[in-house]
């Protein structure tokens, strides 16, 4: 799963690799370049896809339409930056509620 931010609209778009490879059969079904329409029309075509999962396509083909011109995308912290990250802020945060307990939860 990766995260891109449009740039025009501020929108964060998550992609994941299923949406992806529906894209790419579709591809594969069109044989060549295909328009927003046309994706969407096959999509709609196939028998027991749910409207999230087309959704989500659609929203994988937009990220590649604009990436590099609107669509950037988000950077991944590795699992130890995001946890020293949270910890940071949690430090910053005057009279947290939790700050003082142990560890646990309890």
């Amino acid at each position: 799963m990766r995260y891109y931010l449009d740039r025009e609209t501020g929108a964060v778009l998550m992609v994941t690799d299923e949406a992806r490879h529906m894209l790419e059969e579709v591809y594969e079904e069109i044989e060549g370049d295909a328009s927003l329409d046309q994706i969407k029309e096959c999509l709609t075509g196939r028998d027991a896809v749910p409207d999230w999962q087309i959704d989500a396509a659609l929203e994988a083909y937009r990220v590649e339409e604009g990436y590099g011109d609107t669509v950037i995308e988000v950077p991944q912290l590795e699992t130890r930056e995001a946890w020293q990250d949270m910890a940071d802020f949690v430090e910053s945060v005057p009279n947290f509620a939790s700050r003082d307990r142990p560890r646990g939860g309890h």
